[in-house]
C-alpha cells in the first residue's frame, strides 16, 4: 500500500461518509476534527504511535468506542485512508504548505464562512491527550495556541461570546482567529526543527 499518496477528493468523500455513518458512535470525529487532531499529533514533541491516537478518532469523549466495520476489507480500507491522510498532514507541515481542512458555511450574502470549531476541537484534543509533552510550548508560547483555544474549547467560546454577544459581531473575530492557524502551525513546527526533531512518518 502506498502510504505516501495524498487522498483524492473521492477518497476524502469515502472517509467522510464512513466517519458520519452509523458504523460509529456520535462521538466519532468528522473529517475536519480529524485533520486538526492529526496536525496536533504530528506536531507533538514526541512520536505518538497510531495505537495511542486511533481510539480517539472513533470516540472523542473517552477513546473507548470502536467502529462496526462491515468486513475485514473495509477495516483495511479505512485504516489505510487514515494513515495516508496522517502522513499527508505531516508532509504538508514539513514543507510549509499546511492548510487546515474545514467545512464551509454558506452565508445569506452568497459568501462562505469557515466552520473552524471542529478542526480546533480536534487539535486541542490532540494537545490535551499528550499535554505533558506540550507543556514547553504551552508555557513559553501560549499565544501560538490562543486562536485554536478560542475556537476549540468551551472556555474559548465563552470568552468570545462575552466579548461579542451578538453572533454577527463574533464572525470577524472568528475569521481573524482561523486565518492565523497556518502561521501558528508553522511556528510550532519551526520550534521543533530548531530542537532537532523532524516529523516522524508512519507506514
Amino acid at each position: 500500500m502506498d502510504n505516501d499518496r495524498a487522498l483524492s477528493d473521492e477518497e476524502f468523500d469515502e472517509l467522510d461518509t464512513f466517519l458520519m455513518s452509523e458504523s460509529l458512535s456520535e462521538e466519532a470525529m468528522d473529517l475536519s476534527a480529524l485533520d486538526g487532531f492529526f496536525a496536533a499529533i504530528a506536531l507533538n514533541p514526541e512520536f505518538i504511535l497510531p495505537s495511542q491516537w486511533l481510539p480517539w478518532v472513533w470516540d472523542m469523549e473517552a477513546g473507548e468506542e470502536s467502529p462496526a466495520f462491515a468486513s475485514a476489507a473495509e477495516a483495511e480500507l479505512i485504516s489505510g485512508l487514515l494513515l495516508r491522510h496522517y502522513n499527508s498532514v505531516q508532509e504538508m507541515i514539513g514543507e510549509g504548505r499546511f492548510a487546515p481542512l474545514m467545512y464551509t458555511l454558506a452565508q445569506e450574502d452568497g459568501s462562505e464562512f469557515y466552520d473552524a470549531e471542529g478542526w480546533c476541537m480536534g487539535f486541542m484534543l490532540g494537545v490535551d491527550l499528550f499535554q505533558d509533552t506540550w507543556l514547553p510550548i504551552l508555557e513559553e508560547h501560549s499565544e501560538w495556541l490562543a486562536p485554536i483555544q478560542l475556537l476549540g474549547t468551551e472556555e474559548g467560546w465563552g470568552e468570545l461570546e462575552a466579548m461579542h454577544p451578538d453572533l454577527a459581531d463574533q464572525r470577524p473575530a472568528i475569521r481573524a482567529a482561523y486565518e492565523t492557524i497556518p502561521a501558528m502551525v508553522e511556528a510550532i513546527y519551526c520550534t521543533s526543527c530548531r530542537a532537532g526533531r523532524p516529523l516522524p512518518r508512519n507506514g
